[in-house]
């Protein structure tokens, strides 16, 4: 006679209990103090200038990073007007440029549960959402309001939309897809369209099985679902075509197309170099990367590619994987390792598979398990220490204020990593992959906790501005030199801000009878200037590394 299982017991191994302590999880790991912790990136602040500037102004069609200026912006609107309507929810801060783009995220960890349940059943879907959450960029990227996580977002739904078509033969999933792709087009350009077309388009090959059974069929739908795509994505570009012109339709498409195939940034811009950005032939990046990306799951990764590779019911999150990461690998424009987050849903998918196929005993997952967990020990770990070792010895300046923060975390994950493959090495497979997420998730709240102690003195920049603003008139000059991305001061600062890399220009502006307030990292400036002008250079505030002074 079978015992039922009542009390706790029942509860914790009820699916919708376990689905609700993930969310709530990646709730916490992507919400916690992110009101407290100041961006850290540049782009952040120039989409969060623009949202600003958009309620400033009340003109939500045209991107403005500078109220009045004619310049034309190449990204599409979409993620400026979610940063936008959440600052207008919750003010001009970094909780309200935060709070829309944590909570996408977790909507991300949803749809790959989702995904992964109609996929391969509630085990795997579980394990998929908790992987996705665990992995280091992953977990980055949802506390950095960028275009990546809005872009991951709609294109997993564009997939799993047409996945749920596909298996349900419903034609509203049908329809859906190209509504998604619109959503992942207005966020970050063609690349939205491209990435989950790709997918579908070689699915479709590898199976020899069109959507519908006659051609007709096929073609009037496709046609229809492009007017779909149409009818969410054009609206705007129409608009802006109309109001600019030629203009309008050159800078989209030079920057959207034509810095695949052949850069065209330009580097050292503010410093008056303007150096062109040489052509990237490194395609091994990706794959090397990858192994840091991931942690704690970076030896899974090629065991679960190679698990895939030849069954069938892995055919989609292997090609749609493959797809993103080959695609940013043929491209001739920066490696930037975040491009190839949409990838991650997918490797989530397919690490769930192969850590859930192992738990249930399948034979042929042993020695892949084996090879991902010595991988982990014998080259991951390693990398981890030597990274460790070069950040105290190359950042000896910087690491007073950043070292609290980063070595912690590093020494956790190291635990985490040591504790999931020794558990492997005890046969304790569910020990094992509880550890690595567990552990992992601790190191994220380690990192998360120090972060907001201690960045906000490694980078003042912030309150150095509100100094600014609390002591700048009209008519003064304020300027950044050397240093730290000036796209930082430029948004905490309310008046125009220049940039200067010269010592010589920097004491011509102090000599002038205009009053300069200036903010640096570079010492010698201060020094410099001091030394030409005497007592004219007063130091205003010092805090951390930053030096606000004037004349």
């Amino acid at each position: 006679m079978v015992k039922k299982t009542t009390g706790i017991s029942q509860i914790l191994g009820n699916e919708k209990f376990q689905l609700a302590l993930i969310l709530l999880l990646a709730l916490l790991l992507f919400t916690l103090n992110i009101g407290r912790i100041p961006f850290t990136d540049g782009d952040t602040l120039y989409y969060a200038k623009m949202a600003r500037n958009m309620l400033e102004t009340g003109n939500w069609l045209t991107l403005q990073y500078n109220i009045g200026s004619s310049d034309i912006h190449s990204k599409p609107p979409l993620m400026i007007w979610m940063m936008a309507a959440s600052f207008k929810l919750f003010g001009v801060n970094e909780f309200g440029g935060t709070i829309w783009h944590s909570l996408l995220s977790v909507l991300t960890v949803l749809l790959v549960y989702l995904l992964g349940r109609e996929m391969f059943g509630r085990r795997t879907g579980l394990a998929s959402a908790i992987i996705l959450l665990t992995m280091a960029q992953f977990f980055y990227m949802a506390r950095s309001p960028l275009m990546d996580m809005p872009l991951t977002l709609f294109i997993t739904a564009s997939l799993y939309s047409y996945y749920l078509f596909e298996k349900r033969r419903n034609l509203a999933f049908f329809y859906l897809t190209p509504v998604f792709m619109a959503l992942a087009f207005l966020t970050k350009g063609p690349v939205g369209l491209a990435l989950p077309a790709l997918t579908i388009f070689i699915y479709i090959l590898v199976n020899r099985k069109w959507p519908f059974k006659k051609a007709g069929n096929n073609l009037l739908h496709i046609i229809l679902g492009v007017m779909v795509f149409l009818l969410v994505a054009a609206p705007w570009f129409v608009i802006e075509y109309i109001k600019f012109g030629k203009q309008f339709l050159d800078v989209f498409i030079s920057s959207n197309f034509g810095r695949y195939l052949r850069p065209i940034d330009l580097t050292g811009q503010e410093a008056g170099l303007a150096i062109p950005t040489k052509p990237q032939y490194n395609f091994y990046q990706y794959f090397l990367e990858i192994f840091v990306l991931v942690i704690p799951w970076s030896g899974f990764v090629y065991p679960a590619l190679f698990y895939s590779y030849k069954k069938k019911e892995l055919q989609y999150p292997f090609i749609w994987t493959a797809v993103v990461i080959l695609f940013f690998t043929l491209s001739l424009n920066y490696k930037v390792s975040r491009y190839i987050l949409p990838a991650y849903p997918a490797l989530a998918l397919l690490i769930g598979r192969l850590t859930s196929e192992w738990l249930n005993g399948k034979k042929d997952t042993t020695k892949l398990i084996r090879i991902a967990n010595l991988t982990n020990m014998f080259f991951v770990i390693p990398v981890l220490i030597l990274a460790i070792i070069w950040l105290g010895l190359t950042f000896k300046q910087a690491s007073p204020y950043y070292m609290p923060m980063i070595l912690p975390f590093l020494i956790v994950m190291c635990v985490c990593l040591i504790a999931g493959s020794t558990a492997f090495l005890l046969n304790k497979k569910l020990a094992s992959v509880s550890l690595y997420a567990s552990v992992a998730a601790v190191s994220y709240l380690v990192l998360i906790l120090l972060t907001a102690i201690y960045l906000p003195v490694a980078l003042p920049i912030k309150e150095i501005s509100e100094k600014i603003n609390s002591l700048a008139k009209k008519g003064d000059i304020v300027c950044q030199y050397k240093g730290t991305n000036p796209t930082f001061i430029r948004y905490y600062v309310r008046q125009e801000v220049r940039y200067l890399a010269d010592k010589d220009q920097l004491v011509e502006m102090l000599a002038s009878n205009k009053k300069v307030y200036c903010m640096t990292e570079n010492t010698s400036g201060v020094e410099y200037a001091q030394k030409q002008l005497k007592s004219r250079i007063r130091v205003i505030e010092t805090k951390g590394p930053y030096t606000l002074f004037g004349n």
